[in-house]
């Protein structure tokens, strides 16, 4: 048989963000470029609970690496969409925060 990806993605699935999410996480990454990671993670946090998006946890990765919080970005890195993975891992590593 032709080889198959795992079936057990960690990531959530893609797809169209519904648009009060997508407004959040709108909000969340203006706050990412002013450097209010708290607001970030706030923002980011809400809509994880209802619709997680792997944009949702790239925003958490980021914020969680710029605050310095290795708990955190571990914890939201597994539900990362593996296309962002090594930019990520890349600027956590800036911030003294090795990601597998």
């Amino acid at each position: 048989p032709a080889h198959t990806a795992p079936t057990h993605s960690v990531a959530p699935a893609a797809g169209p963000e519904p648009p009060e999410v997508k407004e959040l996480l709108d909000e969340a990454a203006g706050e990412l470029k002013s450097g209010n990671f708290q607001k970030v993670v706030d923002l980011a946090r809400r809509t994880t609970f209802t619709t997680p998006t792997a944009r949702a946890y790239r925003l958490l990765v980021d914020a969680y690496c710029n605050m310095g919080d290795l708990q955190g970005a571990k914890a939201a890195f597994h539900r990362v969409a593996a296309s962002d993975r090594r930019a990520l891992t890349a600027l956590c590593r800036k911030h003294d925060i090795d990601l597998p």
